[in-house]
């Protein structure tokens, strides 16, 4: 078989050999049917049960390293248990494999809220007296405050003056897309009311999405109704809360329509070439396209999917940045933070493209490389004055125009792309420099985003309540999720790889679940499963730390309940008393099913006589992914005799 292809295309992206490949196979020792690791990701084909259910994520959603990460640890330690479970191989935002096989097509059993955090008796119909105008303001504050800077697709005006008809007649009195989009907004701010406080006021349930079906429902009108600017702007609206509950595969499916509708629009030509547009209509063109764009290079990426939007096809300018007429003195920086999150979408596209696109496609040199470490470079140091800490300015300097909690998201999102650029580099051998610097560089990335984090977390506690999840300005953005999950991944590798001491892992790793802790008080399932899985690894490294002659300490770990939702047993992310994980919230939406997330009932006796060497990896590799949910891409794997000259992978993995 030629070695430069997996010869299991079906189930995984086929690799090419690294260039390294050529120039040193002379000089490599040869092995009996083995090839040298291509430095390569691949994505997972996950084996459902049912062919025609399969799902694909791909390798820039991390879960290539993860799974190394677990195989790299079953090799050093057989001391896993049965009573582990192997959900640890999901992505944050793939609620389609939290998706039960018979959910409620109504969405009864999956309601988004608790029962004291709306007006149940307030009905559509208006029986109940409708909202103040001030109230609804109110209730909307962290959606303009935390939401509308980043991603500006509404006018903040006419949102107003839906507020104004709502306050006077009902909801029932507006539009159909102008009640989608007066839902979203008070949807999205109801869940930010977790990570901060409730409200004062209970919502009154006919101003919010009840359930996830209910929101997706409602995005019928993209299908039937022609393309237009509200009805793209109520779309997005309707994806924005489900990004934001880290409904991430439902937002993705809403994306395509969105992107396709946007193609119809014309909006991704730059509306200041056209005469007969007026320069109002113009700039909401330029701002709806930019945010589709934004939420669509997050969504390939958190997935690992391919692009819709490709820059080849784009030619809007960026918003201040305009080429195509002359610049105004109007512009008074209000979408700065706009142009810094486009330019950073961008370049987010470009490390897919380097990193993980198609291996028959991947135009992965040295050379593109550096263009796309000095794009990032380059943005680095654009945001730079605008990260900076407040406290280095002057009291008589005139207010920074974009907010702390903003700011940290610029932070968060320049180390985000530092790991999606180097982690790949670690699938090369390990002794080469490649592999060391983009451990390294991933490292330091990992550590920055704890340390920056945890630095905001400690500024924003409630002095009055220190052992509240909640905070002062909470951290709303999906990607904090992502961000923690595979950072505390890379430091734990590193621990176990002897890169890194394992106090240093285990205390940022802390102060990484803490953030968890304070994310998952908006009751979105996978903040509680990235808990369970950083659980699950620190007391795999933890095992290893021991010496061979000492008792080694049941792992702790987070197990299912019978209905398949998570639950704390011994670990140190238990929630105490009085924590944000409560019954009855979103954490049950679409439960794990039991005979999906577990392991076969055979299990691995610490106290017994351990395998041979080698063999140790293969009883809990087999544990680990031997069922239907977590299918591994490479069936083959659970052979008796493994041969890297099938498998590509292998070697590195070795």
């Amino acid at each position: 078989m030629d070695p430069t292809e997996s010869p299991n295309a079906t189930t995984s992206e086929s690799g090419t050999l690294s260039p390294a490949y050529c120039a040193h196979h002379s000089r490599k020792r040869k092995h009996t049917g083995s090839t040298d690791s291509p430095t390569r990701e691949y994505g997972l084909m996950r084996d459902t049960g049912k062919h025609d259910t399969a799902r694909f994520i791909g390798s820039a959603s991390g879960i290539h390293f993860i799974r190394g990460v677990y195989v790299r640890l079953a090799r050093k330690s057989a001391l896993r248990t049965s009573q582990s479970n192997n959900i640890n191989d999901l992505v944050p935002g793939e609620d389609d494999q939290l998706r039960p096989d018979n959910s409620a097509s109504d969405g009864d059993e999956q309601g988004l809220w608790r029962s004291q955090e709306l007006l149940q008796d307030a009905t559509e119909s208006g029986d109940a007296d409708p909202p103040p105008f001030e109230q609804l303001v109110e209730w909307s504050r962290s959606y303009f405050e935390a939401w509308h800077p980043t991603l500006p697709f509404l006018s903040a005006p006419d949102v107003l003056s839906l507020f104004e008809k709502v306050g006077a007649s009902g909801v029932a009195s507006l539009g159909n897309l102008e009640q989608f989009i007066v839902k979203s907004i008070l949807s999205i701010s109801l869940a930010d009311s977790r990570q901060r406080g409730p409200f004062a006021q209970l919502m009154p349930s006919s101003l919010v999405f009840r359930t996830v079906e209910e929101a997706m429902s409602a995005s019928q009108f993209a299908l039937c109704q022609p393309a237009s600017i509200q009805a793209t702007q109520a779309a997005l609206a309707i994806q924005l809360f489900l990004v934001s509950m880290l409904r991430l595969n439902s937002a993705s499916r809403l994306g395509g329509l969105i992107v396709r509708m946007a193609f119809h629009l014309g909006l991704h030509r730059c509306p200041s070439r056209y005469p007969f547009f007026t320069k109002d209509e113009a700039h909401m063109r330029r701002r709806v396209f930019w945010c589709i764009y934004c939420i669509e290079r997050f969504l390939c990426q958190a997935l690992g999917l391919p692009l819709d939007i490709r820059d080849d096809d784009v030619d809007v300018c960026y918003p201040g940045q305009e080429k195509h007429i002359a610049l105004s003195d109007e512009d008074d920086g209000r979408l700065q933070l706009l142009t810094y999150l486009v330019k950073h979408a961008r370049i987010r596209g470009l490390i897919l493209e380097l990193r993980n696109k198609s291996i028959h496609a991947r135009d992965d040199t040295a050379d593109r490389a550096s263009y796309v470490q000095a794009e990032l470079a380059k943005w680095s140091n654009e945001i730079h004055d605008a990260v900076e800490d407040e406290l280095a300015y002057e009291e008589s300097a005139p207010p920074l125009p974009i907010s702390p909690g903003h700011r940290l998201y610029l932070l968060v999102l320049k180390y985000e792309s530092m790991i999606s650029l180097n982690r790949p580099m670690m699938t090369s051998d390990p002794s080469s420099p490649a592999y060391s610097t983009g451990l390294q560089n991933c490292i330091f990335a990992a550590k920055s985003i704890f340390i920056t984090l945890k630095r905001y977390r400690s500024q924003n506690r409630i002095s009055t309540d220190p052992m509240s999840a909640c905070l002062l300005e909470p951290m709303l953005q999906p990607s904090f999720t992502w961000a923690v999950w595979i950072s505390a991944f890379i430091l734990i590798h590193a621990a176990s790889e002897r890169q890194l001491p394992l106090a240093s892992a285990l205390k940022n790793v802390e102060s990484g679940k803490e953030i968890l802790r304070h994310i998952a008080s908006r009751d979105t399932t996978w903040p509680e499963y990235c808990l369970s899985a950083i659980d699950e690894l620190t007391a795999a490294v933890r095992e290893l730390s021991v010496p061979p002659n000492l008792p080694h300490r049941d792992p702790k770990a987070v197990t299912l309940t019978s209905s398949g939702h998570l639950r704390y047993e011994t670990g140190e992310s238990a929630p105490p008393s009085g924590s944000p994980y409560k019954p009855g919230s979103d954490a049950q939406a679409f439960p794990i099913p039991s005979d999906a997330a577990s392991f076969p009932t055979a299990s691995i006796q610490p106290t017994a006589i351990g395998p041979g060497e080698g063999q140790e990896s293969m009883v809990w590799y087999d544990q680990l992914f031997a069922n239907s949910f977590g299918a591994i891409d490479y069936p083959f794997l659970a052979a008796a005799q493994f041969d890297s000259s099938i498998d590509p992978m292998w070697s590195y993995l070795r």
